[in-house]
């Protein structure tokens, strides 16, 4: 009714609720740019709201209703703005939302996490393009000099893109999209979070408390309360697993490798991780072994029984039998998708990491046999990345067969000059965004 939008008489702002509501359809939609509009919208209905309970030369406070001081939603609205902008990927305005919040709400995990979410992002915002071969294949050849029998083709020493955003003469505390500052944000919601949030962790709160009588006949009894707080139990794991592969990402991209091993040996230590994390947590692990020197323990992570799926989550189980098929449906499609999306490009991935140690441990023939088994099971849902011609070019150069390493279907190698003495730069392991 239209007494009941003033926001003097209820204390909310429908206005503020609609536009809030309309964005939270959108982003379940997959359309973070309109779900970003709506939230914008909201913000300004947010401010005229509180506007109209401004009264000139009072304390606002002493003419201002008591249920309306809760009224101001310019966090909350702010926040979700930040993760709008975060999925629609624009992650440095949506780290300059969540820096404005981080100043009234400063010890929020959550928060913490999103704002390291928007520094990696700015380090590396996906992977998929290093599985379009027809595109990257120009990146294995940095340049040729010389013609006829003279010619050589000196190859790419990486085929790594990155940006390394570094802050020289500034200190790390000082809010910017940087590693560093995502290093520190994670460091602190790990601090936050309780160190008992296992999905199978006993529920006492809730579960155990005496059943609310709502009405005669109706209850709101221990089964319904339990599943509330099962519920809030699995959200902190899942909030404990993507702070703790954040954390290891990022310790590896800055060169902490027994930081990130740390990391990752702790996400691999829960019973009930979700594939995805699974696979994640052993290949940091066994990237940070290799730059470490420890080979023989790094295989130990990339064995192809590690991946079982790509699962990202952990659902919550108490879900009635009709209701079951639904309630699937609707937790396993994600928002935005993450690479790779299926089992056999990840197991190609892990076998490309163990035909790099393999090589670094110099045992090339076996490394070889790997990158073959790669193609030999490649399936139609397989992505191959670019790395994998990169390693087995190296591999033919050093076993002396340049008559068989082709940059492409025009060019043999006859003579090859590499630009940098030694390996080249072909063990940095594969990395995937969170």
């Amino acid at each position: 009714m239209k007494e009941n939008l003033d926001f003097k008489l209820c204390g909310e702002s429908s206005a503020v609720l609609f536009y809030n509501n309309m964005a939270c359809l959108h982003l379940a939609m997959g359309k973070p740019t309109l779900a970003s509009s709506c939230l914008q919208r909201a913000l300004r209905a947010n401010k005229s709201a509180l506007e109209s309970m401004q009264v000139k030369d009072t304390d606002p406070l002493s003419s201002q209703p008591l249920y309306t001081l809760g009224g101001n939603k310019h966090n909350e609205l702010m926040y979700s703005l930040g993760v709008t902008l975060l999925y629609a990927g624009k992650a440095s305005k949506a780290f300059d939302c969540f820096t404005e919040v981080a100043q009234r709400v400063h010890n929020n995990p959550k928060l913490l996490l999103r704002m390291a979410e928007c520094c990696i992002y700015n380090h590396k915002y996906s992977n998929e393009i290093d599985f379009d071969i027809s595109k990257r294949r120009k990146d294995l050849v940095q340049k040729i000099i010389g013609s006829g029998i003279h010619r050589k083709i000196i190859l790419a020493t990486s085929l790594s893109k990155d940006v390394r955003y570094y802050s020289e003469g500034l200190s790390y505390a000082i809010p910017q999209p940087t590693l560093e500052f995502g290093y520190l944000c994670l460091k602190n919601a790990l601090l936050l979070l309780p160190n008992n949030n296992e999905p199978n962790v006993p529920v006492t709160t809730m579960a155990n408390s005496v059943p609310l009588s709502l009405t005669s006949g109706h209850n709101l009894g221990i089964q319904h309360a339990a599943l509330i707080s099962r519920a809030t139990t699995i959200e902190s794991f899942n909030l404990k697993i993507s702070i703790l592969t954040a954390s290891a990402y990022v310790s590896l991209c800055l060169g902490d490798y027994i930081l990130s091993l740390e990391h990752a040996k702790t996400l691999l230590s829960f019973n009930k991780l979700p594939g995805a994390y699974k696979m994640l947590g052993n290949l940091y692990a066994a990237e940070s072994l290799i730059f470490m020197d420890k080979i023989s323990e790094a295989l130990e992570y990339l064995k192809l029984e590690n991946l079982q799926d790509l699962n990202i989550f952990i659902s919550v189980p108490e879900v009635q039998e009709k209701d079951k098929e639904k309630a699937d449906e609707v937790m396993l499609k994600s928002i935005k998708a993450w690479y790779p999306t299926t089992v056999s490009t990840g197991t190609a991935v892990l076998r490309y990491n163990l035909a790099v140690a393999y090589a670094i441990r110099g045992e090339l023939d076996k490394s070889g046999e790997i990158l073959k088994q790669i193609w030999i099971s490649k399936e139609p849902d397989c992505d191959i990345p670019i790395q994998v011609i990169m390693l087995a070019l190296y591999i033919e150069l050093q076993l002396g067969h340049a008559d068989i390493s082709k940059i492409n279907n025009k060019t043999t190698l006859s003579t090859i000059s590499l630009a940098q003495s030694g390996c080249i730069k072909i063990y940095q392991l594969w990395c995937i965004n969170i």
